[in-house]
């Protein structure tokens, strides 16, 4: 059976929301937490941007900081930065950790200058958000995901396999993972498949796909989906 969407069942989704709605104003936090927690992030998303301010705050106090990050992610960023606004500046620290660093760029785009700076200010890795805030969010650079991984072409694929291996890096940055030469150039991509597949032996430019392609930071975003959808581009 194919699990629903909203597309799919928009009624059963209203019939939901109005259920979490009467919990919550009825002081049944827990249950409608509960019930919330069997949608589809992006339906859970859509919940909590039309919950009243009161309701909202009562969910996202019974929310850990991860469960609201994965929210965010599926939120617009007035929404998203209009939620987080109802929790504690440490606890919005956190959220964003847990976010996207593009994700967290463009929440704390949206909310006063002191507030990020608090923010900013409690978060472990506040420079890799912090770079992201010195590009528009209409370029390029602000569109970027900058924790990548990197190799050097000339390295074996068992080298690059020990760098996963030890690095502390999330999981789903090892989804594309790049090759650059001795002067820090990209010349290629690969996948994950690609170097666990290949012969331990083989070096990263053997098993690399040298079709790359890529923008300046200041590129415009209009122009980047452009050549995105033109290349057929992820």
């Amino acid at each position: 059976m194919t699990e629903e969407t909203r597309a799919d069942a928009p009624d059963k989704l209203d019939r939901i929301q109005d259920s979490i709605e009467e919990q919550l104003d009825a002081g049944a936090t827990a249950a409608a937490v509960s019930e919330l927690s069997e949608l589809r992030l992006p339906d859970q998303a859509d919940v909590i941007a039309t919950l009243g301010t009161s309701n909202r705050q009562k969910v996202l106090g019974e929310l850990s900081e991860s469960e609201i990050a994965n929210i965010v992610e599926h939120l617009d960023v007035e929404d998203a930065a209009d939620a987080l606004g109802l929790i504690a500046v440490h606890t919005m620290a956190r959220v964003l950790e847990e976010a996207p660093p593009d994700v967290a760029a463009d929440v704390l785009r949206a909310v006063d200058w002191e507030v990020a700076r608090g923010i900013l200010a409690r978060m472990e890795d506040y420079q890799t958000v912090s770079q992201l805030l010195l590009y528009p969010d209409d370029h390029a650079g602000g569109l970027m995901m900058p924790e990548v991984v990197a190799f050097d072409q000339g390295i074996t694929g068992a080298h690059a396999m020990q760098i996963l291996r030890e690095s502390d890096l999330p999981r789903q940055n090892f989804r594309q993972l790049f090759a650059v030469d001795r002067e820090g150039h990209l010349v290629g991509r690969l996948n994950m498949p690609d170097l666990v597949l290949s012969p331990s032996s083989y070096t990263i430019q053997a098993i690399m796909n040298p079709d790359v392609f890529s923008v300046e930071t200041g590129t415009d975003q209009e122009e980047v989906a452009r050549l995105m959808a033109r290349y057929q581009l992820r």
